[in-house]
């Protein structure tokens, strides 16, 4: 689903979960919201204010039908439940999953009564908090020695579609997962600060060396290069990205 289908399934859904007494179970002291979700595209995280005040539990729907929902691919049921009287905010954050970043955020206003049940009585939707740097776009990685080179690649292609490819084997398409957990391993290992590295040990004529290179979609771009002198968690991120292009999606 593209971003304004998922906008509009999403205010649809919301309308009902703001104006729509019908959303409480039959308890009485609990409320369901439905939020449209991709996996591929993004995925909710949830915080709220006073955590002593309200529960919140989730479940990630692919077939809507279940919940007799239509109109959306897939979707988050949210269960909340009231705990301890008083007035607390939700926040849902949509995590992109190639940049790892906030597209939107959702904030509701809730007030728990002495009977616990809970009254949603304020909404905002928060402009996108989107990485300045936009989606990966190419990366290039060689890395080893004289007998043991090893390559790993991205680049997209005229057709828009990311292509990867390792040692040279030939590109294949790359799907969604593999794309977010790539960009994950960029976040965890903050290469974005291996930015102009360019070390090489002394005395040491044999060994490892490597080279990187990284472009984002709005033209950013790092580069770093070593001989057996490497950047902060360097081996930790090698070998977490040979083990995605080998046995990743």
């Amino acid at each position: 689903m593209d971003m304004k289908a998922r906008f509009a399934a999403m205010l649809a859904v919301l309308w009902l979960c703001v104006c729509g007494a019908a959303l409480a179970d039959s308890e009485g002291n609990a409320v369901d919201l439905y939020l449209p979700c991709d996996p591929e595209a993004g995925s909710w995280e949830y915080v709220i204010e006073n955590e002593d005040l309200v529960e919140v539990t989730d479940q990630f729907y692919e077939d809507i039908h279940e919940l007799g929902l239509i109109g959306t691919d897939g979707v988050n049921w949210v269960h909340l439940e009231g705990l301890e009287p008083g007035t607390t905010a939700l926040r849902m954050l949509l995590i992109n999953s190639q940049t790892l970043k906030t597209d939107l955020t959702l904030v509701y206003r809730l007030t728990v009564d002495e009977d616990l049940n809970i009254l949603i009585w304020g909404f905002e939707m928060l402009e996108a908090e989107r990485s300045p740097r936009g989606a990966i776009q190419s990366f290039f990685f060689w890395t080893g020695g004289y007998e043991n080179p090893r390559s790993y690649s991205l680049r997209r292609n005229e057709a828009g579609l990311m292509l990867k490819e390792r040692d040279s084997e030939g590109e294949t398409e790359a799907s969604g997962a593999f794309l977010a957990d790539f960009a994950s391993l960029v976040e965890k290992y903050d290469v974005v600060a291996w930015d102009g590295f360019d070390e090489a040990a002394e005395g040491v004529l044999d060994g490892d060396n490597f080279l990187l290179a990284l472009v984002w979609e709005n033209g950013f771009s790092i580069q770093a290069t070593g001989s057996n002198a490497f950047p902060e968690h360097y081996d930790d991120f090698r070998q977490e990205v040979e083990r995605l292009f080998l046995f990743g999606e």
